[in-house]
């Protein structure tokens, strides 16, 4: 009944959107039936009208491999072919991937903290409810199904902590690995290192032996086929030693990074050149120890932005109304971090539990920082990678509410 009600109410909450942005009313917050915040969904429903008419035609090839760059646009033109060229139709993935990725984050917070399970309500909700999730959760947008992995591969990691069922976290994390990965591709490359690190604590934990050490083999040798056989373009002499060989392609490859991470920064800096919340649109760059020397301000960008300073500004896309509700997510934010330190600190094994995840949330955010100068993007796309710190954050408001109670009785 609770799934009926949730996904009655996220297509409520879509179709609200939908009749607003084909309306009069907020036109400054819109165009062309599409919200501002994610105009990204312009070019999808484009592309995934075309791959329409390759589905009525029965051309499954054509639609199967018709956007490469996009993949998740062949699902939108699958839904267009069942209910209609209507961007509303998406709702048949929306919606149940929204309600599925509250669950996930439930019952994370279940499992870990199994003394209290009532308040994993807590973070589910406050996340699902936050009003920049939900409202990216009806759009085009393929960010929606990447948290959703994301969320099941940290459901996953604490099921093997916590000595569950190994096969079932198992297939949690290569559900979740494929949905993150046929997102957003270039993220195998950090995930399949963590993949192994995690396997390592697994080991340390003396938690599912087997499993434990084919995912730390599986990531490092995973990895170290990349840096062998990944092409990358470069002038150097290949050398005849195996050993050389390791070597010389892991510093290609770092090389290589390192002007991708600079590409990635000057495209984005080209994309939204006028936007307002543009942040050292000069900063370039170009070798290991440029980034190595940015990398405390990116952490600061990818972490805390947008900042107080910003919060009441009018934005020109989102308007003053956009900056407010970034201004009022972004200090929850800091209230769920701060509290998070103290649910760390108060029971160290919530930490070991969370370890892969949250080490993918910090190394993707601090990316995030060197790789996006632009604030309002860089707050859309770190957005999944908070949800472990949201879970911890809610349990250790709750330990703070309950010890200052005790306290007062004790009084």
């Amino acid at each position: 009944m609770t799934v009926l009600v949730l996904l009655a109410f996220h297509v409520a909450i879509a179709s609200v959107m939908y009749v607003i942005a084909h309306s009069p009313f907020l036109i400054h917050l819109h165009q062309d039936g599409f919200w501002n915040f994610a105009l990204d969904s312009v070019a999808y429903h484009k592309k995934a009208a075309l791959l329409v008419d390759a589905l009525r035609q029965g051309d499954l090839h054509a639609w199967w491999h018709g956007v490469e760059k996009w993949p998740h646009v062949k699902w939108i033109a699958l839904c267009y072919w069942i209910l209609g060229v209507n961007s509303l139709s998406f709702e048949l993935i929306n919606a149940p991937v929204w309600v599925a990725t509250l669950f996930v984050i439930w019952r994370t917070g279940t499992v870990l903290f199994d003394e209290h399970p009532h308040v994993a309500y807590v973070p589910a909700l406050l996340f699902g409810f936050l009003p920049s999730y939900l409202m990216s959760t009806t759009q085009l947008l393929k960010d929606p199904v990447c948290i959703l992995g994301l969320c099941l591969m940290m459901l996953g990691w604490v099921l093997l902590f916590k000595g569950g069922r190994a096969w079932r976290a198992v297939a949690l994390l290569c559900i979740g690995f494929l949905l993150i990965t046929s997102m957003r591709g270039y993220l195998k490359m950090v995930i399949l290192p963590i993949l192994g690190i995690g396997g390592l604590t697994l080991l340390l934990a003396r938690k599912h032996f087997r499993y434990a050490a084919l995912a730390s083999l599986g990531g490092f040798l995973l990895m170290a086929f990349w840096l062998i056989f990944s092409p990358v373009t470069t002038t150097k002499a290949s050398p005849t030693h195996s050993a050389s060989v390791f070597v010389d392609r892991a510093t290609m490859q770092i090389d290589h990074a390192v002007g991708r991470i600079d590409y990635i920064r000057q495209n984005f800096g080209i994309k939204y050149k006028h936007a307002q919340t543009n942040t050292d649109m000069g900063v370039r760059l170009r070798s290991l120890s440029d980034i190595i020397n940015y990398l405390p301000r990116a952490m600061q960008l990818g972490f805390f932005s947008p900042f107080p300073n910003s919060w009441m500004d009018t934005g020109r896309q989102t308007g003053r109304i956009g900056r407010m509700i970034a201004g009022c997510e972004t200090l929850l934010w800091y209230v769920l971090l701060i509290a998070s330190i103290y649910c760390w600190w108060r029971d160290r094994r919530v930490l070991l539990a969370l370890s892969a995840s949250l080490l993918l949330s910090f190394v993707v955010i601090t990316l995030l920082g060197l790789v996006v100068p632009n604030m309002g993007t860089l707050y859309r796309m770190r957005i999944g990678y908070l949800i472990p710190f949201y879970i911890t954050g809610a349990y250790g408001i709750y330990y703070l509410m309950r010890r200052r109670m005790w306290e007062r009785v004790g009084e």
